[in-house]
């Protein structure tokens, strides 16, 4: 009996001792699943973050695909803009050409006229005049006919050196 009780005595210890050490072991595994726990806490909140990070950059592509789509009808619009521009300079061109040879046939055809050498003194008495054609000489009404003419040159040379 006494080895039965030696043996029963020394089997309750072995069975505190796996109790013993089950328990350490299921604290253990109690830590080790608490760990866990926060660390999926954890996760799960930085895949929220994440998503709400992705939504902002979704937001903001969509504002930038926006603005992209403004910019490009804006340089349509430049484009069309600038060939309409490139048009006028080609015609104004064209109408400059035109007014300098008009310019050069009007010189070339007043350059058939000739003042006479008194032709100053001539031009400062007509103005008081000019309201009185039959009250002018001879000469003074020759030379109220080249007057128009000779502001006409003027004109003409004004504009040819604008066009230069």
């Amino acid at each position: 009996m006494r080895s039965l009780a030696q043996r029963s005595a020394l089997a309750a210890k072995e069975i505190k001792d796996l109790i013993g050490r089950s328990v350490g072991q299921v604290q253990a595994g109690a830590e080790v699943v608490g760990r866990a726990g926060n660390t999926i806490d954890a996760l799960v909140a930085d895949v929220r973050r994440v998503s709400t990070l992705m939504q902002s950059i979704a937001e903001a592509s969509a504002e930038q695909s926006r603005g992209v789509q403004q910019v490009n009808k804006t340089v349509v619009e430049m484009d069309r803009v600038v060939q309409q521009n490139a048009g006028v300079v080609q015609q104004s061109v064209a109408t400059a050409e035109t007014m300098r040879l008009e310019a050069d046939a009007l010189v070339r055809a007043v350059s058939a006229f000739r003042l006479p050498a008194d032709a100053d003194a001539l031009l400062e008495d007509l103005p008081g005049v000019v309201g009185e054609p039959r009250a002018l000489s001879a000469q003074q009404r020759d030379m109220a006919g080249v007057i128009p003419a000779l502001e006409a040159v003027d004109h003409v040379r004004e504009a040819r050196r604008a066009l230069r």
